[in-house]
């Protein structure tokens, strides 16, 4: 995945189970899901979620391809990951299981009234899930997929050199730290 193609991302046609969307039909959706903060998800017809807005991180569509290529973790599929002059676009697979459990139910609303064995199931699989990200091997380098810079640790906006995109794990927390002093005063999102 070192050698990902930047975005945008579309699935082959062959993989589509519907004609993706329009950006037009994305925003006419009446199927709300979430809405936070320049971030809408929304259905759109039996086959697509989509995560919308001025405020969409699509490196979680990104993250949500590599680990389809390197474990076995249930996860949506990735159709779509693409911006627009106004907007940032990931589509994928609907439902969102992580979002959703299979009837429906969003997690938030339902953990409190689940017994312990159901718990307990939920908490076992969460663990088989961090497992297999544990033994994902290591690229040789701390940074987004297709080894380039971070944001976060308050380096958002520091030249690429400065933001550890091809450092090892030695050189990693060190940098963090000289990012966190020059980045003192700063409003870091």
């Amino acid at each position: 995945m070192d050698n990902l193609n930047l975005l945008p991302f579309f699935a082959t046609p062959d993989l589509l189970p519907a004609p993706l969307p329009t950006t037009k039909a994305i925003e006419a959706s009446q199927d709300l899901l979430k809405e936070h903060d320049g971030r809408r998800v929304v259905r759109v017809g039996a086959h697509f979620v989509i995560k919308y807005g001025v405020d969409v991180a699509l490196t979680e569509g990104e993250n949500m391809l590599f680990l389809k290529q390197f474990s076995t973790i249930q996860i949506p599929d990735v159709y779509a990951i693409y911006s627009t002059k106004m907007r940032k676009i990931n589509v994928s697979q609907s439902p969102i299981s992580s979002w959703r459990i299979s009837s429906g139910t969003v997690w938030t609303s339902c953990w409190a009234s689940l017994d312990t064995q159901a718990k307990s199931t939920v908490v076992d699989q969460l663990q088989i899930c961090f497992t297999q990200l544990r033994q994902i091997p290591s690229h040789g380098y701390y940074g987004l997929v297709g080894r380039r810079p971070i944001c976060s640790f308050g380096n958002c906006g520091l030249r690429e050199s400065a933001s550890g995109s091809h450092w090892g794990h030695t050189k990693f927390p060190n940098q963090v730290y000289r990012n966190h002093n020059e980045t003192k005063g700063k409003q870091i999102r």
